[in-house]
């Protein structure tokens, strides 16, 4: 690829996320006397594709970099909106990327999975938490506390399925 379509594609990308940007700004700020005409999630997955569109643009350059960015916006998904419909929304939209990156299908499903896992385990949503804290009967910020030592865990194994694909694809290659 030379040059001059690296940079008409990085531009595009560029005015794709502003088209982006310009549709989710209006349907953030246009209520329609008080009542909220477009659902959050729609709202959502705007902002999200246009990251999306963001991320894939600026880390073209290197594979490591769009992994990163990829693992670092879904990290971000996780912790804003629960797992199922981060799956629904997002993945139609990460999947070709993953394809392109030359990512297992089975590598990259785990790898989403785990990273909206983590999501339930730390706020502002905190699924997890919030049910721990409920049942337990505790207050949530030394539910979150006591909490800690799992998310470090949860990110090391994270880091190490990314790093070590064999560690995800090695048993379903043997079926």
């Amino acid at each position: 690829m030379n040059e001059s379509t690296k940079s008409s594609s990085s531009w595009g990308a560029v005015v794709l996320f502003a088209v982006f940007t310009v549709i989710s700004q209006l349907l953030l700020l246009y209520p329609l006397r008080g009542h909220d005409t477009v659902p959050r999630s729609i709202r959502f997955a705007f902002l999200g594709l246009a990251a999306i569109v963001v991320l894939h643009a600026f880390a073209r350059r290197n594979r490591w970099n769009q992994k990163l960015a990829m693992i670092l916006f879904l990290l971000i998904v996780g912790s804003l909106i629960e797992p199922l419909p981060a799956m629904v929304i997002f993945l139609p939209a990460l999947l070709p990327i993953g394809h392109q990156l030359g990512i297992d299908p089975i590598q990259f499903g785990t790898v989403v999975v785990v990273n909206l896992m983590i999501g339930l385990l730390h706020p502002p949503v905190g699924l997890l938490l919030f049910v721990t804290s409920s049942v337990g009967n505790l207050r949530i910020l030394s539910v979150a506390w006591e909490a800690l030592p799992f998310l470090l865990w949860c990110l090391i194994v994270l880091a190490l399925i990314i790093v070590f694909p064999p560690l995800t694809t090695w048993l379903p290659s043997r079926m």
